[in-house]
């Protein structure tokens, strides 16, 4: 993976202040054909090649969201759950003000859950 294909893919998966895959899975399905020579498209193909997400099954029988399947696939090819991110947070927060505010976001919304 180039860093130039990287930064294609981050541009064209941006969507304001988050990252979207609904166009990436349009291409993907064939519901987009003009993605097909899109230099972002292939770009963002390419990256998720690289770390092995390409054969996400995108579900077009469904109401969830391209997004949700997308992160749902991601979460589970790599063993990722609540628990074990709440274990890694002092390795990416480095700043123990952040982390403690992480750490108070993610109690809430456990709370939150459980009432």
């Amino acid at each position: 993976m180039t860093g130039e294909d990287a930064g294609a893919a981050k541009k064209f998966l941006s969507a304001g202040n988050h990252l979207s895959l609904t166009q990436y899975a349009l291409g993907k399905l064939g519901l987009r054909p003009e993605l097909e020579s899109d230099e972002g498209f292939l770009a963002c193909d390419r990256v998720l090649s690289a770390v092995g997400m390409t054969q996400i099954p995108f579900d077009t029988l469904t109401a969830e969201p391209y997004d949700c399947q997308f992160w749902a696939n991601f979460d589970g090819q790599f063993q990722l759950t609540e628990v074990g991110m709440r274990e890694e947070i002092p390795k990416f927060i480095a700043d123990p003000g952040n982390r403690a505010a992480v750490e108070a976001i993610m109690e809430e919304r456990t709370l939150k859950l459980a009432a």
